[in-house]
């Protein structure tokens, strides 16, 4: 069996251990699980829904997102970004 470029990356050594501080009020993650070289973040369910859901719901009822509201959103994932960041976590499937 071929081993994955995940696998085989660090010289066959153990994959880092990832530890997450509390998380800042952007980051509404509950847990994180490790399963070698893949880290699984549990997240609190978001009851208003997300940023596509959103642009949906505006497209739907043809309505425009007020500028100010794009710039508070945009904003706001900026500091959870900044604070994974500084965690040392990457987050490599941003999207709205």
């Amino acid at each position: 069996m071929q081993s994955s470029f995940m696998e085989t990356n660090h010289g066959g050594r153990p994959p880092p251990k990832v530890q997450i501080k509390p998380p800042d009020p952007k980051v509404i993650m509950i847990d994180s699980v490790q399963e070698k070289w893949y880290l699984c973040i549990v997240m609190e369910y978001a009851s208003k829904g997300d940023v596509l859901q959103l642009i949906d719901e505006h497209k739907e009822k043809e309505r425009y997102i007020t500028e100010a509201l794009i710039w508070r959103m945009a904003r706001q994932m900026g500091q959870g970004l900044e604070y994974l960041h500084k965690q040392h976590v990457i987050h490599r499937d941003i999207k709205p």
